[in-house]
């Protein structure tokens, strides 16, 4: 915020659109030039279908978490905007493919891959989400899409 910027918490991520009015969004928004999702993932209560405990379809509910955040943020975008997702690279966040979902969110394409600099975010320490434990030197990776 301190830099300009309009931070937003509490929305779905997978009803992004629904949120316009909450967010102060009006007719003539032209669009964020970011749409950040930083360390995605449906977990414990938020399942999608909380009687799937099984690997596989863990995988499918967050990828559909994603491709379905990465389809509500192309109304939200300016025509430069791009949306930036960071998952881990290590598995089951691999699985996710994250990389390939902008095939299912036309127009967006992958625009790059970088590297993820914990350094710029002070106090950020990777964490696993089963047990809290703390991991400084998880390997996360950065994607941007955007409209070509």
């Amino acid at each position: 915020r301190r830099v300009g910027c309009r931070v937003f918490h509490g929305v779905d991520a997978m009803r992004l659109g629904d949120f316009r009015a909450e967010m102060g969004l009006g007719r003539n928004f032209g669009g964020f030039e970011r749409i950040v999702f930083n360390n995605p993932l449906i977990e414990g209560s938020e399942k999608v279908a909380k009687e799937i405990h099984d690997g596989g379809d863990y995988i499918i509910q967050n990828r559909y978490l994603l491709l379905s955040f990465l389809r509500t943020s192309i109304p939200l975008l300016s025509p430069q905007g791009e949306i930036h997702v960071t998952v881990k690279d290590p598995a089951p966040y691999s699985f996710w493919r994250v990389d390939k979902l902008a095939l299912y969110a036309p127009p967006l394409a992958l625009i790059r891959k970088d590297a993820f600099d914990a350094s710029v975010l002070p106090g950020f320490v990777a964490a696993n989400v089963e047990n809290g434990s703390l991991n400084p030197r998880a390997v996360k990776r950065g994607q941007a899409h955007g409209i070509p």
